[in-house]
Parts: structure tokens; C-alpha cells; sequence
């Protein structure tokens, strides 16, 4: 009986100690507004180009490193990496991937989340999807990517958007044969555009 006793005891002060971690450890729902900004310095390309029923494709892996600044949680050294499929004539795309973002002083990762992204003209935009460590938190964020007119790209995580347009394309296919590779350093929002070429048009992540 003394057995049943003390079997049933530490039943019981096992489920109060797990009730308790789960209070204090961040058990009760909280939500919380984010935003912040990344500043893109350093692209990487592999690109292969297609004929459409309609026009010209190209297909892209892309790797572009940055710096994201903003809310602490959110801030530190970016790196996204997506895949896009992009049209010439009107730049209708998409593209999808992954965020991470490190803390600059130890490398560990403060932020990884998915990314579903629709591009016309000059942005990109769609959602992340993932999670913020330390703490536990999920995250779910709207942004938005520019590609600026001096050749400079940055994304914007929450926020305010700067217009009222919402991108959404439908998409099917893939261009085949060989990728080619370009890399580029890229400017900051406040440089001027005297020395990007004014014939350059966009393609992707890529300036032709």
C-alpha cells in the first residue's frame, strides 16, 4: 500500500513540475510585432536562360549575402538563398528558399525561416516562415525585396509597405542545360546610380 503511495506522489510531482517549467518557460501564448531592414552587399548567380511560349526564362540559384538591422532579435549577418524563375519581358517571377540570419559575434543562428516570394517590376513579395532562437519564438512576417534603381537591393520584414501592390503569379516549368555563374558586389541604397550603365535591365537577381 506505502508502495502505491509513493508511486502516486511522484506521479503527481512530476506532472506539477512539468506544468510549472511550461509556465515559466514560456508556456502562455505572446505575440509581438517585428520589423527590420537587410542591406544586400555581395550577390552570387547561376543562371541558365530558356525560351517561353511567350518569351525569354531564366532560371536562377542565387546566394546573397547581408546585413540585417532592426529589431535585436532580427538583426545580424544575412544570408538568403532562393530559387527563381524569372520572365525578361515583364520580370513576373518567383522565388523560393531559405533565410538565416547570424549573430555577427558568435555565428550562431538567430533566425532561419522559409521563403514563398511573387516578383513583378522592381520587387519581390511574399512571406517567411520559420523560427528566433534564443527564446522560442515562431515567426511569421510579411516582406518585401527591392531591387533599387542604382542597382542596390535590400528587404524589408515587416513594417510598411511603400504602395499597394500585392504580387501573385501562377508558374510552371524549368529551363534545362547548363548553369552559368556571375558574382557581383552590390551598391547601398544611398549611392548614386551615376556609374550603373544605363542600358542595364534586371533579370532575376541579375543586372544584364
Amino acid at each position: 500500500m506505502r508502495a502505491k503511495v509513493w508511486v502516486g506522489g511522484f506521479v503527481l510531482a512530476v506532472v506539477l513540475s512539468v506544468a510549472a517549467a511550461a509556465i515559466a518557460g514560456g508556456g502562455r501564448p505572446r505575440a509581438e510585432q517585428v520589423d527590420a531592414t537587410i542591406e544586400y552587399t555581395h550577390v552570387r548567380v547561376a543562371e541558365r536562360i530558356c525560351e517561353g511560349p511567350d518569351g525569354e526564362f531564366a532560371e536562377q540559384r542565387v546566394v546573397v549575402d547581408g546585413t540585417a538591422t532592426g529589431d535585436p532579435r532580427l538583426s545580424g549577418d544575412a544570408v538568403l538563398r532562393v530559387k527563381v524563375l524569372n520572365e525578361f519581358g515583364s520580370n513576373e517571377s518567383f522565388q523560393r528558399g531559405t533565410l538565416v540570419i547570424r549573430d555577427p559575434d558568435t555565428g550562431r543562428k538567430k533566425v532561419v525561416a522559409r521563403v514563398r516570394d511573387a516578383g513583378v517590376a522592381e520587387i519581390f513579395q511574399g512571406s517567411l516562415a520559420g523560427t528566433v532562437r534564443p527564446g522560442g519564438w515562431s515567426l511569421f512576417a510579411n516582406w518585401r525585396t527591392t531591387f533599387h534603381e542604382n542597382g542596390a537591393v535590400t528587404s524589408q520584414i515587416g513594417g510598411e509597405a511603400a504602395d499597394g501592390r500585392l504580387p501573385a503569379v501562377v508558374v510552371k516549368g524549368r529551363c534545362t542545360g547548363p548553369f552559368v555563374r556571375f558574382e557581383a558586389d552590390l551598391p547601398s541604397p544611398e549611392e548614386s546610380a551615376a556609374a550603373l550603365r544605363a542600358s542595364s535591365t534586371r533579370v532575376g537577381w541579375r543586372l544584364r
